[in-house]
């Protein structure tokens, strides 16, 4: 195989690191080899091209972060430039925001036979949007102590629906190519991957009359569903086999149903505790309704994952002990897996700590990180990564899978508080995005938010509109 040279400026060599193993071998798959020089910018080249042709690229972010580490100065500045490329860049849009750049400003260099410029800081861009470098410099935080999209970089300049590390990665593909035509490609899909987190799995079955009356109260003032609160009502009533039949949220075939109908697999994000009553809903893994269940997901083919209660995010030993719990859980139950991986309840993400209780408690994986307030690629990608922990400056044997939106995020009235049809809208253009880039879309839809029957035709069309 081919082998590429990158020689960069000494200097924050870890972190140097883990932008050219995510950017070039786990996302392109290519093979390379990365050497500090004295030098002011990056140099790629090729093993064994007689030719000397070179890519350069400007050498930004990372000198202003060793001299400033998770310091203001060390952001992007106020006003953000744009360049668009002279030649075809596979899907990207034009013009490109520019996070950091080659002074004066980003424009095409002077070309050769034998060398190209590239006026943006490829890997120093990719290693602040998926470190989310910005979540640690930044104080702000909502009222469940989550960052909010006002603080986001990505939003306040106009690009949190673009993933924005994917489009880099297609122009510094695109150059690699116009040196090397013959450089190989580790070959993507789209994909889309429904997920489920599973706050509240029955309205009335196992949950005390108190909840349950709140839950009617709310059917009939915020929701104006009289209908609904009569059926929550009914179930608790019920005998208890045909309660669970009845219960409004017991809408997992039908979830099941709807993936398989496109060949999708969904997850199943499960509580195995709860930290805070007015967050939480107490429910048992092991109590039969909720057994039936996972078993059913289990034997279909489907996935678990944890869901991890409103105060674990910041508390790892209150994670690992979730998490080993929902492990013995899972083993009476029969329902074994290879790999887990969790989503923070409330989307209550602390950058890089929560990463680093899911590495050490042993999850695969991490799926929490959207912003609550606003769709889009919180992190600027639509592929799945493996993380840095910016405290000890390593790069942790976890990934990322990053959410693109969640369903409350569009409809609920404290957020955007669209209209169906808007909301339906909004979720094709974002997997439309994906597509393009042959990426991951990653839904998260409540089965408590698939009660009535309108919700449920929104999800279904939606699903067949962006299935691949």
């Amino acid at each position: 195989m081919a082998r590429l040279l990158i020689s960069h400026p000494p200097g924050l060599d870890q972190e140097r690191r883990y932008a050219f193993e995510v950017t070039l071998g786990d996302w392109l798959g290519l093979d390379y080899a990365a050497a500090p020089a004295e030098r002011t910018d990056v140099r790629i080249t090729l093993m064994g091209d007689d030719a000397g042709r070179a890519l350069h690229l400007p050498d930004r972010f990372f000198p202003a972060a060793e001299a400033a580490w998770l310091e203001p100065s060390s952001l992007p500045g106020a006003a953000i430039t744009s360049w668009s490329p002279h030649a075809p860049c596979g899907p990207i849009e034009a013009p490109l925001p520019v996070l950091f750049g080659a002074a004066p400003g980003p424009s095409d260099a002077s070309t050769t036979a034998q060398r190209l410029d590239l006026p943006i800081d490829i890997f120093g861009s990719i290693f602040f949007l998926l470190s989310r470098y910005e979540e640690v410099v930044s104080p702000l935080r909502d009222s469940h102590d989550r960052f909010p999209a006002s603080a986001s970089f990505s939003h306040r300049h106009g690009f949190l629906e673009r993933p924005l590390a994917n489009e880099y990665l297609e122009v510094l593909w695109a150059y690699l190519q116009r040196l090397w035509p013959g450089l190989p490609r580790r070959t993507r899909r789209y994909d889309v991957v429904p997920s489920h987190d599973i706050d509240v799995p029955f309205a009335a079955v196992g949950r005390p009359w108190r909840r349950v009356v709140l839950g009617a109260a709310a059917d009939l003032v915020r929701r104006r569903a009289p209908g609904l609160a009569a059926r929550r009502l009914v179930a608790k009533l019920a005998p208890a086999g045909r309660a669970i039949q009845l219960d409004p949220n017991n809408c997992f075939a039908y979830i099941l149903d709807t993936s398989e109908r496109h060949g999708l697999t969904s997850t199943f994000f499960v509580k195995a505790a709860a930290s805070d009553p007015r967050y939480d809903d107490d429910y048992a893994l092991d109590a039969a309704p909720v057994a039936a269940v996972l078993r059913m997901i289990h034997a279909r083919g489907h996935e678990l994952g944890l869901h991890p209660s409103y105060h674990t995010y910041r508390d790892g030993s209150r994670l690992r002990a979730e998490f080993a719990g929902l492990l013995r859980a899972a083993e009476r139950l029969g329902c074994q897996q290879d790999q887990w991986g969790a989503r923070q309840h409330y989307l209550r993400f602390a950058t890089p700590a929560t990463w680093r209780h899911y590495a050490e408690a042993g999850l695969a994986y991490d799926a929490t990180l959207a912003l609550a307030d606003q769709p889009g690629f919180r992190c600027g990608a639509c592929y799945d990564f493996p993380v840095y922990d910016l405290a000890q400056r390593r790069m942790l044997p976890l990934r990322e899978r990053p959410l693109t939106v969640m369903e409350g995020t569009l409809l609920d009235a404290n957020y955007l508080g669209l209209s169906f049809e808007a909301a339906h809208e909004r979720i094709v253009r974002l997997a439309a995005v994906c597509r393009r880039f042959a990426g991951a879309f990653n839904l998260l839809w409540h089965n408590n938010r698939l009660v009535q029957a309108a919700e449920r035709r929104l999800y279904s069309s939606v699903l067949a509109a962006i299935a691949p």
